[in-house]
């Protein structure tokens, strides 16, 4: 091999020996200027996790030199965050009537801005299915391209929402709740899943229908409207710190309630498979039955 050659490749292993030394370098200089970061984002995993609105954290590196996360870890960290939705009730949009599309892409645009993530991350078949599932999955493969932008994928969406009947049936859901045999944990809690699934409206309109299902706090509610409330999101406040049992199944939280009375047991199962214990039929109490002889 001649001399030219020679130096060439010792060269070249000089440059590759000189760059693996500045890249580990540079592993380990990004790895403890994130350390803390990864320590705040990992503490609002809990309240994302529900949907909540949190305060944004920046995730650029305080010198300029160094890059945020690159997209392959930020598409890694989305997919973990998703996987703790377990319920499927956050961050996936099925195209049922009862779903707002918007609610759903809001929540995930909440995500990208309080981790400073690119949409980017969202623009693949990997991460585009794990948030859509039913017939907005479905609609989604359908498409030849399934490459889309957030805009699109939004768009897309957008076709299968029908306003009016989604606000019926919502608002159908609402009225079962009326029940006042229910918990009043229980009632709050299905108010925090489905009310936000509405079309926005006036805040006294919204006041009236938690006050409907929710009468044992209307003297609370009353004294928070005389002070000034001014969002949704403050009456939700006065109902009380947000339950996080929505991934839990149904023996868990019958644990974690044990003081429950054989009546509101029964009530906090599905109101909507009531079944006359008297005549054997669906839809009615037995204290409702017209069978029952009067007394």
């Amino acid at each position: 091999m001649s001399q030219p050659i020679e130096n060439k490749i010792a060269g070249m292993n000089a440059a590759l020996g000189s760059m693996s030394s500045m890249f580990a370098d540079y592993v380990n200089t990004v790895k403890t200027d994130y350390e803390h970061q990864i320590a705040q984002l990992e503490k609002q995993v809990t309240a994302l996790k529900m949907g909540e609105q949190v305060d944004s954290i920046s995730v650029t590196d305080p010198r300029e030199n160094l890059p945020t996360f690159p997209l392959p870890i930020q598409r890694q960290k989305f997919l973990e965050l998703v996987d703790l939705d377990k319920s499927h009730q956050i961050y996936v949009y099925s195209g049922e009537v009862t779903e707002s599309p918007t609610l759903w892409a809001s929540r995930i645009e909440n995500v990208m801005k309080t981790f400073n993530f690119s949409t980017c991350i969202l623009e693949t078949n990997q991460v585009a299915s794990k948030l859509l599932g039913g017939k907005a999955l479905q609609l989604y493969r359908k498409q030849k391209n399934q490459v889309l932008a957030w805009v699109e994928l939004k768009r897309l969406v957008q076709t299968l929402d029908k306003p009016v009947l989604r606000s019926i049936a919502v608002h159908k859901e609402l009225t079962k709740l009326e029940d006042t045999d229910l918990p009043i944990e229980y009632r709050i809690k299905m108010i925090r899943h489905w009310e936000p699934q509405l079309d926005p409206s006036p805040l006294g309109d919204r006041i009236v229908e938690v006050i409907r299902i929710l009468p044992e706090k209307e003297p609370e509610i009353m004294k928070a409207v005389e002070e000034g409330i001014s969002n949704f999101d403050q009456l939700l406040g006065i109902l009380g710190p947000k339950q996080e049992n929505n991934s839990q199944p149904q023996t868990e939280v019958k644990e974690a309630a044990p003081t429950l009375s054989y009546k509101q047991k029964r009530a906090a199962k599905d109101v909507r498979d009531k079944t006359c214990t008297y005549c054997h039929k669906e839809g009615h109490k037995s204290s409702q039955c017209f069978k029952r002889p009067k007394r």
